[in-house]
């Protein structure tokens, strides 16, 4: 039995009992120290990140959030420290975002208003670039690689999509294919001057995007952050659009809020045309991802392959 008061004992101890908020990657705590202040407890899923590489997502966001960056801000030990060890994990504080809720919850319901939100997204993305170009990121050797070999080499971060337990015949070989199409692509993309690289959250789902009380965008959850293709990020974000006959329009308008963040305007257009491939890339990925994170029955391995197919008839 986990004792979240005994996990808080560096940070100070806790005022009150706190209660669980989200058992995904991490075990997370909505909780409040000794000092009033509201806060996220997490206890890191173990084995995937390592304690520098979590030290290093820390770090950043701590740069990114001192800039004025809408992250959540880490909360440092008494002794000074970003992370702390229990029992062979690791364990972190950050700030928690009061009154806030995830973009997924707050779907708007006219065309208007949903590629109003995506070119927010894009905004709130373009914007943790440029800080992120200003602030520093995590150390790459410390962080995965979005790369090209990292989403689409032999053993991908994610595991092999392409053996999907759920897949039919046809649909592995479908799967197969799309490798191929994405290495390739990728490899042409690499070369393009729209492949910027350096730090990127990688994983803008709408869970992971908050809008405050204010109206305010917050971006969350650095788990997989790392060195990668900039567009990667507003690919990813579009990805859970894949089935909405609005896509392409969403799109353009997430296109449209980065680049304008990004002081790119003008390759908006060439923009909003490549995020379907990276949604697709991101989707492939995932259905990877599920396979080491549900047993063979689970019906999640199915709804990520037929995403994956998806995405990929949407932009290849």
């Amino acid at each position: 039995m986990i004792d979240p008061a005994v996990l808080a004992a560096p940070w100070g101890g806790l005022a009150r009992a706190p209660a669980l908020a989200a058992e995904r990657e991490n075990t997370v705590w909505d909780a409040t120290l000794p000092s009033g202040r509201r806060v996220a407890l997490r206890l890191h899923r173990a084995g995937y990140q390592s304690e520098g590489g979590i030290a290093a997502e820390l770090a950043w966001t701590e740069a990114l959030a001192a800039r004025g960056f809408p992250c959540p801000r880490p909360i440092r030990t008494t002794g000074g420290a970003l992370v702390h060890r229990h029992a062979g994990r690791c364990v972190s504080v950050v700030s928690w975002v009061d009154g806030a809720t995830p973009i997924a919850d707050l779907p708007p319901s006219d065309a208007e208003g949903r590629v109003a939100l995506h070119r927010e997204v894009g905004t709130l993305l373009g914007r943790l670039h440029a800080t992120s170009d200003a602030a520093g990121g995590p150390a790459p050797c410390l962080r995965p690689a979005w790369s090209r070999r990292g989403l689409t080499g032999a053993d991908p971060l994610w595991g092999r999509w392409w053996e999907n337990v759920a897949a039919t015949r046809p649909e592995s070989r479908r799967l197969l294919a799309a490798r191929d199409q994405a290495r390739e692509w990728l490899g042409c993309f690499a070369a393009s001057r729209h492949a910027g690289i350096g730090p990127i959250h990688a994983d803008a789902i709408g869970e992971n995007v908050l809008r405050d009380g204010s109206g305010m965008l917050w971006l969350i959850d650095f788990d997989d952050c790392g060195m990668g293709f900039r567009l990667y990020d507003p690919g990813v974000s579009l990805v859970q659009r894949w089935e909405d006959p609005d896509r392409d329009a969403l799109a353009r308008a997430t296109a449209r809020g980065y680049c304008a963040a990004r002081g790119t305007e003008a390759e908006a257009e060439a923009v909003g045309s490549l995020l379907p491939k990276l949604a697709a890339i991101r989707a492939l990925a995932s259905a990877g991802w599920i396979g080491s994170r549900a047993p063979p029955g689970d019906p999640r391995h199915r709804h990520y392959l037929r995403r994956a197919i998806g995405c990929v008839d949407w932009a290849f």
